[in-house]
């Protein structure tokens, strides 16, 4: 069986140049764990068809911003350059099928209307669950450190369904994990003695929800929202 992890987060405008931009996404990629398996790539566009090109060392920098930039430009079909950058990076297992695809937009700055934002889907070919939580918990922590954002979180799409998220009110959505900044408004005070597991690390809070990855406790999330004020 399949496990299909979606993790997304953002972060306000926060202005980056491409090398700081390419030195994050270096950091990234060198931080992901081996589950899932595969071989990196970023997307470039020729004609009408996309060319997977392999990223075999990810730390070199003047490689990854060419990368960047390439990516950047295709957005825009190599029109006029655009606020902030585009990454996309693949990782592409032996049947050359998407185990991880990962998306971020970084370096936009000011009042746009689109903010900073992360997409990555983990397709895990197990459904054993302590292998696919202990890789989600290293995506986190690698996405986290090398972007820090405001929050990320880690969930199924039945299971964002399933709490009520509201994308239409910017509402974070709860994850079996989900890490919010110390800059993000929470009221802690509602979770003292509740069960969700709350570790502080990088500048933050990751709470991680009783269960698994792929069935998280619903009402533990409810909760947590609650602390966000949604509910």
């Amino acid at each position: 069986m399949t496990s299909i992890i979606i993790i997304i987060g953002g972060w306000d405008w926060r202005a980056q140049s491409l090398e700081s931009v390419a030195q994050a996404t270096s950091s990234m990629v060198s931080a992901m764990p081996d589950e899932p398996s595969g071989k990196w790539v970023t997307p470039r566009k020729e004609g009408d068809d996309y060319i997977y090109d392999s990223l075999d060392d990810a730390s070199d920098i003047s490689d990854i911003a060419t990368r960047i930039e390439r990516t950047t430009s295709d957005a825009v079909g190599g029109r006029r350059p655009k606020p902030g950058f585009d990454i996309k990076l693949y990782l592409l297992d032996n049947a050359e099928e998407y185990a991880v695809e990962c998306r971020i937009r970084a370096g936009l700055e000011g009042p746009r209307g689109v903010r900073n934002h992360i997409l990555v889907r983990l397709n895990f070919n197990t459904d054993d669950q302590l292998v696919v939580a202990r890789a989600v918990k290293d995506h986190m922590a690698a996405l986290v450190r090398a972007w820090h954002p405001d929050y990320l979180s880690a969930h199924t799409y039945e299971f964002r369904k399933a709490q009520g998220w509201d994308s239409t009110a910017n509402q974070i959505p709860v994850g079996w994990d989900t890490y919010l900044s110390d800059r993000t408004p929470l009221a802690h005070q509602m979770l003292v003695g509740s069960p969700i597991t709350q570790t502080r690390q990088d500048d933050g809070v990751y709470f991680t929800l009783s269960g698994t990855p792929q069935d998280p406790s619903i009402d533990q999330a409810r909760l947590l929202r609650k602390a966000l004020g949604y509910e």
